[in-house]
């Protein structure tokens, strides 16, 4: 339902952001991408129309319109009357298409985190049967581009990333991408959830800051393997009737969990040999002997 209207002029509490259920509302209502006629890019801010911002702050989706930032700016600016946005707002969600960006982050060094654990200089971070489903590709000068495919069991609607370009096909309940570009986040109807976070630390203190987990074993020794500054990507992925999750506390296949390891300098990360229904087809014991073994050897080459 429609969030009731917030208004507080002059209010210090009140900041440009608006609450996660406004911007649902309104980035829904243009089908995830700017209204705008020839626009369509992803990545929306919210414009303040019924009243403007200078005149009253509120979050009244009435009165709001989600747009890209370059058109913001000319909504700011006067460029286009009420009544257009009105349209908009009204024929936007009958424009649902695919949607898609693109992650500018171009960098030689990125450190994967899926759930609590840590993976760098890993080409591959998952795999199963065979196919690669995480996992980072070189472009001609270097620099890591990102892949992620983790279809859903039941054939629904997925979000995938190909070489750093993300594609969400129509059908998603909720996606945000904010104008800078950091994060992806989309929601499925059914419960499926798929997000990526890109994010930047500048030192060793700063990523123990942000990673208390980097120092205790088995990951004590990442802080010192890694190169400053330092770029991470971050996974959480849920897909219903599937075995495979990425959450904050760990990776699960099948009700085991994976959690709080390190892996640097390997081909593959975590390798699977079919996705499990009631089991994993390899033993834990396995696969923690050679996350001890990753370990050591990353102590070694310090």
């Amino acid at each position: 339902m429609p969030q009731k209207p917030v208004a507080n002029p002059g209010s210090p509490t009140l900041t440009r952001r608006a609450p996660k259920g406004v911007r649902e509302e309104l980035v829904k209502e243009v089908g995830f991408r700017c209204p705008i006629e020839g626009c369509g890019v992803p990545y929306l801010t919210f414009h303040h129309f019924g009243p403007p911002w200078k005149v009253k702050a509120h979050h009244n989706p009435a009165g709001m319109v989600a747009l890209c930032s370059n058109h913001a700016a000319k909504a700011d600016n006067g460029y286009y009357p009420d009544d257009h946005f009105r349209r908009l707002k009204a024929e936007g969600a009958g424009r649902a298409a695919t949607v898609s960006g693109e992650f500018d982050y171009l960098r030689r060094n990125v450190l994967a985190m899926l759930g609590s654990n840590m993976f760098y200089n890993v080409d591959t971070i998952v795999e199963v049967g065979g196919e690669r489903q995480v996992f980072f590709e070189r472009d001609a000068n270097g620099y890591l581009l990102l892949n992620f495919k983790l279809p859903g069991a039941d054939g629904a609607p997925r979000a995938w990333m190909e070489n750093n370009v993300w594609v969400v096909e129509p059908g998603a309940d909720y996606i945000e991408c904010p104008p800078r570009g950091r994060y992806l986040s989309v929601d499925f109807p059914n419960g499926d959830h798929f997000r990526v976070e890109y994010s930047d630390v500048e030192s060793k203190e700063e990523f123990l800051k942000k990673y208390p987990i980097a120092k205790y074993p088995p990951t004590e020794h990442m802080a010192d393997v890694v190169d400053y500054p330092l770029t991470i990507a971050e996974f959480w992925e849920k897909a219903q009737g599937t075995t495979i999750q990425f959450g904050k506390n760990g990776t699960q296949f099948a009700g085991n969990l994976i959690s709080n390891s390190a892996m640097t300098n390997a081909r593959v990360g975590i390798s699977m040999e079919s996705e499990p229904t009631t089991q994993l087809p390899f033993e834990m014991h396995e696969l923690l002997a050679r996350a001890l073994e990753l370990h050591y050897s990353a102590q070694r080459i310090q």
